[in-house]
């Protein structure tokens, strides 16, 4: 008994080292803050508590965690679409000048999401940001946990640690930086041409991704937290599930439909018990919804009686975006590399005359999904694929609700992509409701991993487990795979910090730079890439736009000063790149012209 009790303290002690050590790792290399320690404490405790005080799993779920942010890491503050949602709330703390840029002065597009964000950074800093994220990415972990337990009958927490872990390296091949596609290194480019597969197991289309913001705290990170839902509703909790939803739908408005969709799953399974033939019932929903959808259509259209949703789609449409641009072109062979012009296989077919086509407009490939591109989507074939081996799979396993999920997100993706890529969707469009081939893709490669540990061999399951273990003494060499630095810092250092007082005037930068607006302390700028998503401002960003197009186009200084006269545009700072015309006057004029040459 002596010796038991002996074997169990050095065990638990073994265990706890380990874990301390992971978040030692945490709050030097990704957080740099010794506050992750009790954040971690208290987070150790809720998978405690969530785990059923099953110390043993609570460890393996803990370290997972952890092993996702030292794999993964946070991106450097206000990156990519954080420029979206952080002025307004940074107008509020004295932050530079940005009180004064005019989308700061529009309504927060998610209120909740506003008030949560200012009471944490008014209280804890800036910091608290990525703290947060580690919640949220946490609560994932626990979910991806949770829901692999239930399939599997041995070596539970080894197994789902291994499907959770497999997560984790797709998101890192996923995530790796875009230099690496032409890279020297066969190391770099070995992995950046496993981007289309990561691609493809992990995003949706039309550049959205349930996984696309699990380096960077915005709205959209609260998505994936849905799968809670989905596991509740696989309990049989469904009053949880639907609480659940519905509070993180505040945070995200999108996560309604994920909702609907999770309860229209529900219900199709509950009709299949009561059928004889359940393949009829699938064949009759993707009969109808065809006409279901053309239905929507119209109600939309019926309701947008002063059409200003359809005007400030049609804005969007001009803005260009691959969430917006869907074009009607079946693709197949993006999951071979990053580079789709040097690919030996890619094959695209019109769908506006059923014939193959050779080449198609700016095949620069981009991050996140497959098949978009600069401006534009097309529709990845692959995707088919995918979902429908998902749905197979999760048959097999006898899960339902799982294979009934897979199936009505892809079915949505299929005819809400075919309506806007041919017809448009007019108001509906709004919805974004290909936007859910996130989840379609997600689950379908849970369940596709679920299956294969199912089916591996018991002593290859622990040789696999350990080796994970110890990636956790390996992750400081990630250091080395992300940018833990600004966008542009020594640019922004040198030209622009002086323009975040409060008495600057209006600049104006190259539009598709947003992150400078805060990385540089807090910019008044005049136009950038920034939808104020508010149907009544979307004329002024129009506006906007346009007339920086045309100073960027100007030849002369007298030219140049009379436009903004004109405009009424008081500005003594523009930043230009070589491609804009205006680059030649920079030397020449009394307003204040910098070349930003990438």
């Amino acid at each position: 008994m002596k010796l038991q009790k002996t074997k169990f303290f050095n065990l638990f002690i073994v265990k706890l080292s380990y874990s301390l050590f992971g978040v030692f790792l945490l709050s030097k290399l990704v957080f740099k803050d010794y506050i992750i320690f009790p954040i971690s404490f208290i987070f150790f405790y809720l998978i405690y508590l969530v785990f059923k005080k099953n110390l043993n799993q609570t460890y393996w779920v803990f370290n997972t965690v952890n092993l996702f942010f030292l794999i993964i890491r946070v991106d450097p503050l206000f990156s990519s679409s954080q420029s979206v949602y952080f002025p307004k709330i940074l107008a509020q703390f004295d932050y530079g000048n940005v009180e004064n840029f005019w989308i700061s002065q529009i309504s927060s597009p998610y209120p909740f999401f506003y008030e949560v964000l200012t009471f944490f950074i008014k209280y804890f800093g800036l910091s608290s940001i990525n703290l947060l994220l580690y919640v949220i990415n946490g609560l994932f972990i626990i979910s991806i946990f949770k829901i692999s337990n239930t399939f599997f009958k041995s070596h539970i927490n080894q197994k789902s640690t291994i499907v959770a872990v497999a997560f984790i390296i797709l998101l890192a091949i996923d995530s790796s930086p875009s230099q690496w596609v032409n890279s020297e290194s066969s190391f770099k480019s070995s992995v950046s041409n496993l981007i289309g597969l990561t691609n493809l197991l992990l995003d949706g289309v039309s550049g959205f991704s349930e996984f696309n913001s699990r380096r960077s705290l915005i709205p959209a990170s609260f998505d994936i937290l849905i799968l809670i839902s989905v596991y509740l509703i696989t309990k049989g909790k469904y009053i949880k599930a639907l609480i659940w939803g519905l509070f993180i739908s505040i945070f995200h408005y999108f996560s309604f439909i994920y909702v609907f969709l999770i309860f229209l799953s529900l219900l199709i399974a509950k009709l299949n018990k009561k059928n004889t033939k359940p393949n009829v019932l699938y064949l009759a929903l993707c009969f109808i919804s065809p006409f279901i959808t053309n239905l929507i259509i119209n109600l939309f259209n019926l309701v947008d009686s002063d059409l200003k949703i359809q005007n400030s789609l049609d804005i969007l449409y001009k803005r260009g975006s691959p969430e917006w641009i869907l074009e009607p072109v079946l693709t197949f062979g993006s999951i071979f590399g990053a580079n789709i012009k040097n690919s030996f296989l890619y094959l695209l077919f019109d769908l506006r005359n059923f014939r193959f086509i050779k080449n198609f407009s700016n095949l620069d490939y981009i991050s996140p999904t497959n098949g978009s591109f600069d401006g534009y989507s097309v529709f990845p074939v692959e995707f088919l694929f995918l979902v429908t081996i998902g749905f197979v799979i999760s048959k097999k396993l006898n899960s339902e609700i799982y294979a009934n999920l897979i199936f009505v997100t892809g079915l949505v993706t299929i005819n809400a992509w075919y309506f806007q890529s041919t017809l448009k969707l007019g108001s509906a469009a709004i919805l974004h409701a290909y936007r859910v081939s996130g989840i379609s893709t997600l689950l379908s490669t849970l369940i596709i991993l679920i299956y294969i540990l199912r089916h591996l061999n018991p002593n290859l399951t622990k040789l696999i487990s350990i080796l994970i273990l110890s990636l956790m003494f390996i992750s400081p060499l990630t250091n080395s795979f992300y940018n833990d630095e600004v966008e542009d810092k020594e640019f922004i250092e040198k030209h622009l910090q002086e323009f975040t007082t409060k008495d600057s005037k209006v600049v104006m930068i190259p539009h598709d730079k947003t992150t400078w607006i805060l990385n540089s302390g807090g910019l008044n700028v005049y136009s950038s890439k920034l939808f104020p998503y508010s149907f009544d401002f979307a004329n002024e960003w129009q506006r906007r736009y346009e007339n920086q197009k045309k100073i960027y186009n100007t030849t002369s200084c007298l030219e140049l000063e009379s436009l903004l006269n004109e405009l009424s545009i008081d500005t003594n700072l523009i930043v230009a790149t070589y491609d804009d015309k205006i680059s030649s006057l920079s030397k020449n004029c009394s307003i204040r012209i910098i070349i930003y040459d990438n």
